[in-house]
C-alpha cells in the first residue's frame, strides 16, 4: 500500500474485486497490514484498490 496516502484519500477497486471494480470510496481508517476501512464501513485491502490523493481546488 502506498504509505503517503492519509485518511480521506479516496480509493478505486480493481478489476480484481469481482463485485465492486470501479467504485470508488473514501478512506475512514488505516487497519494494518494493508487494510482499509471506508466511511461505508467496508474493509477493503490493498491488493484490491487503487488510492488516489485527494486535492483540494480552491
Amino acid at each position: 500500500m502506498n504509505p503517503t496516502i492519509q485518511i480521506g484519500d479516496a480509493i478505486v477497486l480493481n478489476a480484481k474485486h469481482q463485485t465492486e471494480a470501479g467504485e470508488r470510496f473514501e478512506i475512514k481508517e488505516f487497519q494494518g497490514n494493508g487494510w482499509v476501512l471506508t466511511t461505508t464501513d467496508q474493509q477493503f485491502h490493498s491488493d484490491y484498490f487503487y488510492a488516489f490523493k485527494m486535492v483540494s481546488h480552491g
